[in-house]
């Protein structure tokens, strides 16, 4: 549980960076979603209802910041955690490779979830396929290094036969 808190506030810390600190100082370029990037490292490592939960509590924080409609963010990153909860098993997540891209088609996904569901509600909010691949290229070229930093600010201790080995468990 502690840990579900802590990604979600690095969430809360990763959304004050890519809203307030990259779009004021270059505000006329795409900024990477960095709350993809770390529902997918949800779907990866905690495959749990836990996590599910918290993939959605990171797309929900997304959809305040918009300020259009609370939801289609939510839905979003609850739909890229199942699909990658599904087939986690089954990808080498060590692998740079591997992990970019499955960020880059989960990013172009959960953009046009994200898109369809609010356009539903506001005509114009609909994004151009050039910003969604764009912003999919640099969520998958940021997602090793904040795999790795996620990684390590997460690691747990397991103390099973005396020794102190330090690993990230999926559950």
């Amino acid at each position: 549980m502690r840990r579900l808190l802590l990604i979600m506030f690095l969430g809360l810390m990763g959304l004050l960076i890519q809203s307030t600190l990259i779009r004021g100082l270059f505000p006329h370029i795409v900024v990477p979603n960095l709350l993809m990037v770390m529902c997918v490292f949800l779907a990866f490592y905690e495959t749990s209802v836990a996590g599910a939960c918290t993939a959605f509590v990171l797309g929900l924080l997304l959809d305040m910041c918009g300020g259009i409609v609370l939801g289609p963010w939510a839905g979003s990153f609850v739909l890229v955690f199942g699909a990658v909860a599904f087939v986690s098993q089954r990808i080498f997540v060590e692998s740079p490779v591997a992990i970019m891209v499955t960020t880059f088609v989960c990013s172009i996904v959960a953009n046009i979830v994200y898109s369809s569901l609010a356009y539903q509600v506001s005509r114009s909010e609909f994004s151009s396929p050039e910003i969604i691949a764009l912003e999919a290229v640099l969520n998958a070229l940021l997602c090793p290094l904040l795999f790795a930093l996620l990684r390590k600010l997460l690691k747990r201790r397991d103390r099973q036969g005396g020794g102190k080995r330090y690993h990230f468990a999926r559950t």
